[in-house]
């Protein structure tokens, strides 16, 4: 708007006389050269652009804390065994320092120690953990939750947290060539790891009663397991980057060929393993 106020009162001495009359007030508006306005407004610009990727970045935390909290609100039996696996990880550097090397024990002690406390620390996470073991088990009864099916539910939880752990850049890329054969690729560090836990997970779905019947028939049909657990998450979230193109295949002959990604392929596996666990209760 101050441009266009600044334009005209540029251009009064060019205007008739009636339209100079008209907008004599501009006159007094500051006669700026055009380099002024330039800076203006790429100034202006630069401010949009930042507040844009404020925002953005915080639509993309409160996704993110939503996925963390989602092993919560999915049902308190899922939250305990979460609470187990992390005090029982919690315990076990305890104990490997505890059992390890020679204990050398003073005639006369004044006070407690390092060892004094490790031991208390011990006891109280032994002490939790099976305090969360019997809420476990009265969970369990309460929903009349089999063994077998617990045991899957702690499969899926644990699988979930390893796959937590892996690096937020790893992606997995498809593509279909122009003769229809399909393949994917894990990519970025950490892709070893990944690809081998998708394999696990890929076992796992054939395995999970309740998470096997609703698969299709190709899913159930798909003979390589890191496959079948991709093409699941492909299913369930679909593809990042989705594109096509024309492969040369003759001199006056051309065929299709699609590619798209995964993006964040630890995090989805993430939750999708959470979600596996869910409808196994």
């Amino acid at each position: 708007m101050w441009l266009v106020l600044g334009t005209v009162s540029t251009l009064l001495p060019f205007l008739p006389a009636k339209w100079s009359e008209r907008f004599f007030s501009l006159n007094y508006l500051p006669k700026w050269h055009w380099y002024v306005w330039v800076i203006g407004f790429l100034f202006i610009a630069v401010i949009a652009v930042f507040e844009g990727g404020h925002r953005q970045v915080k639509l993309l935390n409160a996704k993110i804390e939503e996925s963390q909290a989602l092993p919560n609100a999915v049902d308190p039996w899922i939250a305990l065994l979460r609470e187990r696996q992390k005090l029982e990880a919690e315990l076990q550097p305890l104990l490997e320092v505890e059992e390890c090397g020679i204990k050398i024990i003073p005639q006369m002690k004044i006070g407690k120690d390092e060892a004094d406390y490790r031991k208390e620390q011990i006891e109280r996470l032994r002490r939790d953990i099976e305090d969360i073991g019997r809420q476990l088990i009265r969970q369990r009864d309460a929903q009349h939750i089999s063994p077998a099916t617990l045991s899957m539910v702690s499969e899926w939880q644990a699988l979930a947290s390893r796959f937590e752990k892996l690096p937020a850049d790893v992606r997995a890329d498809w593509n279909r060539g122009s003769d229809g054969i399909e393949s994917w690729s894990i990519r970025a560090h950490g892709h070893e790891e990944c690809e081998s836990l998708c394999k696990l997970a890929g076992a796992m779905l054939l395995r999970s009663p309740r998470v096997s019947a609703e698969l299709d028939e190709t899913l159930r049909s798909e003979e390589a397991e890191v496959a079948r657990w991709l093409y699941f998450l492909k299913k369930a979230k679909g593809l990042s980057d989705y594109q096509y193109g024309l492969e040369q295949i003759a001199e006056n002959e051309q065929k299709p060929i699609y590619f798209g990604s995964i993006h964040g392929l630890a995090s989805l596996s993430y939750r999708m393993c959470i979600e596996c666990s869910a409808k196994e209760i």
